[in-house]
């Protein structure tokens, strides 16, 4: 199964006043797998998604960035299902809409915040019980990531985003300076 990865991704530059009131996720948690390939959400993530309107302890995996799994909530979910549909008028715009679809999972937490991982995505990742897995917080959802992959994915995210252009109006995301000036390439600027 071949999962797309999204393009880069510029940070559009937005009032204090427009970010106040966001609710998003950072930082990263490892753990482990139990033998019945349970995930437990990290405590400070629990706490951002419970601020979430309409949370109710369900959230929606769905397949990410290579060999990742998206986590997200409800709303947000849906948000990006419908922004899919609404690109599925060419036949690829269709494959990402049905992929996206097809592969998501509505997962209740059991009240120690747990879940267990879907076979889909065991399998995607490799994981078996006992494996190592990283939680990230991207933002508006979270990334779970095997950890052995998890270094690597990192560095090529920070390379990525150091090295391409944003659109005008954009900050870039890694050093907050405006797309167009000297330092938003990330290279040695002389």
């Amino acid at each position: 199964m071949c999962w797309t990865v999204p393009a880069v991704v510029w940070v559009a530059a937005v009032s204090s006043s427009d970010a106040a009131g966001a609710t998003l996720f950072f930082g990263t948690h490892d753990q482990v797998l139990d033998e019945k390939f349970r995930a437990v959400l990290p405590r400070d993530f629990y706490e951002v998604f419970k601020k979430i309107e309409g949370f109710g302890g369900v959230v929606m995996l769905s397949p990410h960035f290579g060999n990742s799994i998206a986590v997200w909530d409800t709303a947000r979910w849906e948000d990006r299902l419908a922004r899919y549909h609404e690109a599925s008028g060419t036949p690829e715009g269709y494959k990402v809409f049905r992929a996206f679809a097809r592969a998501s999972h509505s997962i209740k937490l059991d009240g120690q915040h747990r879940f267990v991982v879907p076979q889909l995505f065991r399998d995607r990742l490799g994981l078996v019980p006992g494996s190592s897995i990283s939680w990230q917080g991207i933002g508006d959802h979270l990334e779970i990531t095997a950890l052995d992959r998890w270094p690597s994915d990192a560095q090529e995210d920070i390379d990525a985003l150091v090295a391409v252009p944003g659109p005008p109006g954009s900050l870039h995301p890694l050093t907050s300076t405006p797309a167009g000036s000297v330092h938003d390439t990330g290279g040695d600027q002389e």
